[in-house]
């Protein structure tokens, strides 16, 4: 399946290069927290971070808080776009999912299921004009990829994140997310 779908991308790059030679290229991170929720710096200071380090845009996505950016100063040219890491859960299993691009805090909806509650809050996203991106999916292996490939709404999903705990790489029982990627994308 791998060759299959590197074949098709290839074959998609030739097609659109001389497209791709008119794109403008950006650098940014859509999935950052602050003092706001738990991370280690303001929201002022983590703008200042990221826009001070040759990247683009920044969506600061603390936990069940909406970061209004008008509030943050940034250079001139740089994008500060609004967003939210929805913070739900199923019986003690964390399920968070990214909201970009809304202009009004979203609360967790809860659900039935791990399945339940990931469709209703990528839904409620959708709803509210937003994006959504499921953070983390191998975080207390949360969500699979039969999970991730029945999202309703929702094509993206986290491939990497490097805070604690996120096993990226899976374990003896578990599938490395970018199996799961793989999985999702035959599926």
């Amino acid at each position: 399946m791998r060759n299959c779908v590197c074949a098709f991308l290839v074959v998609s790059l030739l097609s659109i290069g001389p497209a791709l030679a008119r794109t403008m290229w950006v650098k940014g991170n859509i999935h950052t927290h602050t003092t706001e929720s738990d991370g280690d710096a303001s929201p002022q200071a983590v703008a200042d971070w990221y826009s001070t380090r040759g990247y683009d845009f920044l969506m600061i996505t603390d936990h069940n808080k909406l970061t209004d950016p008008a509030k943050i100063k940034c250079r001139e040219g740089f994008l500060l776009i609004p967003g939210e890491e929805v913070s739900d859960g199923y019986s003690g299993t964390p399920i968070h999912v990214n909201a970009l691009g809304i202009d009004k805090p979203l609360p967790p909806t809860g659900g039935t299921s791990r399945l339940d509650v990931m469709r209703k809050n990528v839904q409620m996203i959708v709803d509210a004009g937003g994006l959504a991106m499921v953070n983390h999916p191998n975080w207390h292996y949360a969500l699979s990829a039969a999970h991730l490939s029945r999202a309703g709404q929702c094509n993206l999903f986290e491939i990497a994140n490097f805070s604690t705990g996120c096993n990226n790489e899976g374990d003896a029982e578990h599938p490395s997310l970018e199996v799961v990627w793989d999985d999702v994308l035959t599926q």
